[in-house]
């Protein structure tokens, strides 16, 4: 994390004078490997408990005298009075609020909880709360119709969009969901009002012997109707989508070269960022090559701009700003020269520029500094001024985007008051979300485990053979008790996983460090399981009365299949081939390895590590190298002899009463 001077002791306008003469001193050209050594490092009796803000997104109002900035960390909306430089409202909201949108008056705020499955809505001018509606599962974005009769949300666990009717508040209810592909992250609606954009944050599962293909979900919003789902091919972890003036939208993606051995990073070209830009109306390829969306790389050779996470675009349609999440940076594009790119190009080799390391500088014009994880990023309605929510730095860089320059640096948690101690979990946090530990910046720890979880992709790491023995990226939700790590099971702890094999032949660097490691694995032992609304015993969501979760007739009814211990015939299971041995303890993992028959052609070995079932619903595909698309092709596909577990005796409806078991994990 970056060394700053906090601005928050002056009002905004004059931070921001002062901050300008520090800006370029203060925020050096070279991302950081670790953060300021006057940090405490906790002993080995446990951690210091710290509260941080987390700012992830931001909405200013057309006049550009009110930021609503959302505080993932801290569960609350803060309102800040611009031109006072002064916070004006702390507003409670719901569970790790993920994003914010404004009516179109600009007087009322909506808040997506992604942790409680909610929008809150917020009056500005006093900071009420007008109202908490029920969303799809864990909304990730957040979107409000031109006529502000509708709330849009991007539910990621549910897969779908929420159709929320706001005409009356006290009775606002959703009316309606559409499905939209694998955990919809990103919304953004067209200067038509009527079609939306809706961004998947993991590829379309194709198989691990396929390249991933990233969707865009096109909605009609008069008709309530999916209108074209976009391919966007060789993509994944498309994290937002805008809208340009002539009705096309830019998504920020990433293309993950996993059809290769990791032996590209050295050149490169493992992990490459870039942009798609979607055409108007959003045309199939197959109607028009060109009006295939147009796939161009922010990354130059020995220059590359990690997670791209958020993008805005000028009024006037001619600037695309881009934040790297894992470079600290905000990217300026060109969009004039960035369209002009495949004017020449035969309609057939368009699709090749996708990988060209040389491009870059024709339409990427600037890289301005930012803070420790920029996470959002928005315009003023004249486009000179850009705000960006540094996630891990807890403040905000204001950016003259025609200067492109920065001009200062506002100090959220020091205009609340709050005296933030750098834990050395937040350590860790900061160099697992930064890419300067790995060759020329290409890729994050997150880029694996976007928002720690998994990408859903399988690879291929290279020092036991190229093309052998394929692994399936696991979730790291609960991470911590589940040792030993590694698909083989080979590595005992977290800090062998995390070192200096990984920087060796993943990294390609020297990795974090000694104490970089270990701050990399504190934070890692902390992340917890995700909120699981069928979890046993949790408290269910929206529910005021703190009720808890009991087992559904269908879970009892998988549950018993689970730990039954004779088959229908009466014959006994062998314990070694009950579910409930292999699976066992509160992560479901007997923390042991196991040949189950799974071996592929690929393997050098067939005993493999046994997976937790912590979010094992949301966490396809499966086994150690991800060719089982669903959870019915581990006991179906993948288990013709019953080597793992007893399930051939099983019919249709016992499978879906255990699966429906199996998701209480």
């Amino acid at each position: 994390m970056k060394t700053v001077r906090r601005l928050s002791a002056l009002p905004l306008p004059a931070a921001l004078a002062v901050a300008a003469a520090l800006a370029l001193a203060t925020l050096g050209a070279t991302p950081p490997t670790s953060v300021s050594a006057a940090s405490p490092t906790p002993g080995p009796e446990g951690t210091p408990t710290q509260t941080y803000l987390d700012p992830t997104d931001l909405a200013l109002t057309p006049d550009g005298a009110t930021l609503a900035v959302t505080c993932a960390g801290t569960d609350q909306l803060l309102v800040l009075d611009l031109p006072a430089g002064t916070v004006r409202h702390v507003v409670p909201v719901g569970r790790h609020p993920s994003a914010v949108a404004l009516g179109p008056d600009g007087e009322t705020a909506y808040v997506a909880g992604r942790d409680d499955d909610t929008v809150t809505a917020v009056d500005l001018a006093n900071g009420a709360v007008l109202a908490r509606i029920a969303t799809g599962q864990s909304p990730q974005d957040v979107l409000v119709s031109p006529d502000g009769h509708t709330v849009l949300t991007a539910n990621a666990i549910t897969k779908d969009v929420s159709f929320i009717d706001v005409t009356d508040l006290a009775n606002a209810h959703e009316v309606r969901r559409l499905h939209a592909g694998e955990r919809p992250r990103a919304l953004a609606l067209a200067p038509d009002g009527r079609t939306l954009a809706v961004a998947n944050l993991l590829a379309d599962l194709h198989g691990p012997d396929q390249p991933p293909v990233g969707q865009v979900t096109l909605i009609d919003l008069v008709t309530g109707r999916i209108t074209e789902r976009i391919a966007v091919p060789g993509t994944n972890l498309l994290r937002d989508v805008a809208a340009l003036p002539d009705g096309s939208f830019l998504v920020p993606m990433m293309r993950p070269k996993n059809m290769i051995p990791l032996i590209q990073v050295d050149g490169g070209w493992q992990m490459t960022n870039g942009v798609a830009l979607v055409p108007p109306g959003g045309q199939s390829a197959a109607d028009d090559p060109k009006a295939a969306p147009l796939q161009l790389l922010v990354d130059t050779r020995g220059a590359h701009f990690a997670d791209p996470k958020a993008a805005a675009i000028s009024p006037d349609g001619r600037w695309a700003y881009v934040t790297s999440g894992g470079g600290d940076r905000l990217l300026v594009l060109d969009l004039d020269a960035l369209r002009a790119v495949p004017e020449d190009v035969p309609p057939a080799e368009r699709a090749r520029l996708a990988d060209r390391l040389d491009l870059a500088p024709l339409y990427v014009v600037a890289a301005i500094p930012t803070g420790s994880n920029p996470w959002a990023v928005t315009l003023s309605s004249d486009g000179s001024r850009a705000y960006v929510a540094d996630r891990l730095e807890d403040d905000l860089t204001v950016v003259d985007t025609r200067g492109r320059r920065v001009l200062g640096r506002l100090d959220l948690a020091g205009a609340l008051g709050m005296h933030e101690t750098i834990t050395q979990v937040r350590r860790g946090e900061v160099l697992f979300h930064n890419s300067a530990a790995t060759f020329h910046g290409q890729f994050t720890c997150v880029t694996c485990h976007p928002d720690s979880a998994h990408d859903g992709q399988v690879y291929d790491i290279s020092p036991d053979g190229l093309g052998r023995n394929l692994v399936d990226v696991k979730t790291l939700h609960g991470v911590a008790g589940t040792a030993p790590f590694k698909w083989s099971g080979h590595n005992p702890d977290l800090l062998t996983q995390c070192g200096p094999r990984a920087a060796l032949f993943i990294n390609r660097s020297m990795g974090f460090g000694q104490q970089g490691t270990e701050d990399v694995v504190a934070y890692m032992a902390q992340i917890p399981l995700e909120p699981n609304r069928d979890r046993i015993g949790t408290v269910i969501p929206q529910d005021p009365s703190g009720a808890k979760q009991k087992l559904t007739p269908l879970q009892a009814w998988g549950k018993r299949i689970f730990e039954r211990t004779v088959d229908k015939t009466g014959k006994p299971i062998p314990e070694s081939n009950r579910c409930s041995f292999c699976h066992s303890g509160p992560r479901g993992t007997s923390q042991r390895a196991f040949d189950v028959g799974t071996r592929s052609a690929h393997d050098d070995k067939g005993i493999f590590d046994t997976p937790g079932l912590n979010d094992l619903v949301d966490t396809a595909p499966y086994l150690h190298d991800g060719k089982a698309m669903t959870l019915e092709e581990l006991w179906t596909t993948y288990n013709p002899n019953d080597r793992h577990g007893r399930a051939n005796d099983l019919a249709k409806e016992d499978l879906n009463a255990l699966i429906e078991y199996l998701k209480t994990f």
